[in-house]
């Protein structure tokens, strides 16, 4: 814990602020769900953003228990590589939410907005799906640098232990 970069406690905070965000897209999700309406489109965002909740956590548990130097585990390996690939395809959802978003722009302009709260709803909920889309980015190319510094600083830690001269010491 004493090791971490500058970069890594940025990735941390970074890491803390997606799950407070993806947590509330999760839980306004569940409220869209059970209030009615597009009940697939709700429970695909739910899934989604579950999933994205828990690779963030388990992010922030490999950067706090593995880093720098404690290697893997299979099943932490396992669970990495299963989530980190359905993460990546998620992307085209979360990306996919940032155009429903915008496309939504011309028809603000059209209208005569006079009442505000719709234009900081609209603002809100704006900011906060390109926060996410950018974030998630950020996070998967974090996460993938992670698994590649603790992989180097482990083989690193095995070549050095074994490299020694028994003698010298």
């Amino acid at each position: 814990m004493n090791g971490l970069s500058l970069r890594w406690k940025l990735f941390r905070i970074m890491c803390i602020l997606q799950l407070i965000v993806v947590l509330f897209c999760l839980v306004t999700d569940i409220v869209r769900l059970f209030k009615g309406g597009n009940m697939w489109g709700e429970l695909i965002g739910v899934v989604s953003y579950g999933l994205v909740f828990l690779f963030v956590c388990q992010g922030l548990a490999i950067l706090n228990d593995n880093y720098p130097d404690t290697p893997l585990s299979q099943s932490q390996k396992r669970r990495f590589n299963l989530l980190f690939l359905v993460n990546f395809i998620l992307i085209a959802f979360l990306f996919s939410k940032v155009v429903v978003v915008w496309q939504i722009l011309p028809f603000l302009s059209l209208v005569n907005i006079t009442k505000s709260y719709i234009l900081y709803n609209f603002t809100f909920l704006l900011l906060r799906t390109v926060f996410v889309f950018v974030f998630h980015l950020l996070f998967l190319f974090g996460m993938y640098r992670l698994r590649q510094v603790i992989y180097k600083n482990t083989v690193n830690s095995w070549v050095e232990q074994f490299d020694q001269d028994p003698h010298q010491s």
